[in-house]
């Protein structure tokens, strides 16, 4: 999920800046893992799309989109599977809020355990 947080983070656009923190650090993906197990996962997210928008608003991905993508690419066809991604749409989608409220929101892969 941490790593789900961190792409949040990475595309949020901080107040009062206008470009997403992925684009000040220069296209830079800080905190981000290559070669993660479970990996697969973070791609069906991002395939789907991490978040969603319904009535204008942002929002986490909706279970319809998920099942569709499943059901269409049979990348992910597990219950669990399916649960993970969902988390992980919740997790980016609350990232991404959170690191819009600011400049010196700590990024999650930095943030402690406790």
């Amino acid at each position: 999920m941490v790593q789900a947080a961190q792409w949040g983070w990475l595309h949020s656009s901080p107040k009062p800046h206008k470009d997403t923190r992925l684009k000040m650090y220069g296209g830079e993906a800080i905190g981000i893992e290559r070669g993660l197990d479970g990996e697969y996962l973070l791609d069906a997210l991002f395939t789907v799309g991490p978040t969603d928008y319904r009535g204008g608003e942002e929002s986490p991905v909706t279970w319809a989109e998920l099942l569709a993508y499943g059901q269409a690419t049979g990348a992910v066809s597990e219950a669990w599977e399916y649960e993970a991604v969902m988390a992980m749409s919740k997790a980016y989608f609350r990232a991404k809020r959170e690191g819009a409220e600011g400049v010196f929101i700590i990024a999650p892969v930095d943030r402690g355990n406790g």
